[in-house]
């Protein structure tokens, strides 16, 4: 966390700041395993659930992914929440589940402004080489907003073609950018102490039998 402080912190969670901007990181731990209700291994069947979560929220999929680190099956999602007159949050997290608790992080960050370059310059550059197209009529961009992993979904708030990661490069100081950044530098740098990795690991029959646990998707922009 180099260059971030420590804005607040008590038993169950750490949050930091970076004076530059108005990103943020927290590490919660959840004292109940996680209620997500698929297996680990059934990819769409996370997908679908965190989808759910976003949606409900007002926001958009951009990545939600599982990976093994550490031994480990994490699930590391990014979500986009447009935020009205013309702010976007871009909210990420990486959910360490095991089986009878859950650590959870969280990195946050805010684009200030309506239309951004970002989209304006890809827009322009996937309209001029025929990979979307517009209507002239009503201005209507087709090929433009889809969902990454299901091109049938339709929901209010979806994935752009500017919010692909090859993009990151050309806009360093996005805050979409930053917060993929943030969430792959500490995806890279995760480690577990001794205590950590020989807990037992997450099974959603588990949780399901525990029946405690909170029903959070874990996808609130406000909850940092």
């Amino acid at each position: 966390m180099r260059g971030w402080r420590v804005s607040k912190a008590d038993a169950h969670r750490v949050v930091w700041r970076r004076d530059s901007s108005q990103d943020a990181v927290s590490l919660t731990y959840f004292d109940q395993p996680p209620r997500l209700p698929v297996d680990l291994g059934d990819v769409d069947g996370v997908r679908r659930y965190y989808r759910q979560g976003a949606t409900q929220q007002g926001g958009g999929v951009i990545e939600i992914d599982v990976l093994l680190r550490l031994d480990l099956e994490l699930v590391r999602t990014l979500f986009k929440f447009p935020q009205p007159p013309a702010t976007t949050v871009y909210l990420g997290s990486i959910n360490i589940p095991f089986a009878d608790f859950h650590y959870v992080i969280k990195v946050q960050t805010k684009q200030i402004g309506l239309s951004t370059d970002r989209d304006e310059i890809v827009r322009q550059e996937l309209l001029e080489a025929g990979e979307i197209s517009q209507d002239p009529a009503t201005g209507q961009l087709t090929g433009w907003f889809v969902d990454p992993y299901d091109p049938l979904i339709l929901a209010q708030v979806l994935r752009s073609r500017a919010d692909d990661a090859q993009y990151d490069p050309r806009f360093p100081d996005h805050a979409l950018t930053r917060a993929r950044s943030s969430l792959k530098a500490i995806t890279d740098s995760l480690n577990l102490d001794e205590e950590l990795a020989n807990a037992d690991a997450f099974s959603p029959q588990a949780a399901d039998q525990r029946g405690d646990g909170n029903g959070q998707h874990h996808t609130d922009p406000d909850s940092l």
